[in-house]
């Protein structure tokens, strides 16, 4: 059985997710409500060829939560580093999980809802794409 990885975000209402790609790995970035503070997630781009690794060996929880300037300066850092860094892969609304297939792992993410409905003061979506 394949192991179970929790990320417990210290920021508890991450709405939005951004997906960045560089050569080696991918940066998936988490914001609040207020677009103010976030959270990161570096998944590491492994060869196909190599089997024998899980989840745990793949991601790389960030434990800081960055404010607006100080992730500004993280994603400065990141793009003089690891030339070229794309801007943006996907906007998602949120992370499904991982599936493993042979070729690795499979990163699914929501990139369309739709509200359905609200329950007092907070909305009910359903998802769209994926």
């Amino acid at each position: 059985m394949e192991a179970q990885v929790d990320f417990f975000p210290k920021t508890l209402n991450i709405r939005r997710f951004l997906l960045m790609d560089t050569d080696n790995f991918f940066v998936l970035v988490g914001t609040d409500k207020t677009l103010r503070q976030q959270q990161v997630l570096t998944i590491l781009k492994f060869d196909d060829t190599k089997q024998n690794y899980s989840l745990k060996d793949i991601l790389i929880e960030d434990k800081r939560t960055y404010k607006e300037e100080e992730f500004a300066n993280y994603l400065y850092e990141l793009k003089a580093r690891f030339n070229p860094v794309t801007p943006r892969v996907e906007r998602a609304y949120g992370v499904l999980g991982f599936i493993r297939f042979l070729k690795g792992y499979y990163l699914i993410l929501i990139t369309s809802r739709k509200r359905v409905g609200k329950l007092l003061r907070h909305s009910i979506y359903t998802v769209k794409e994926m």
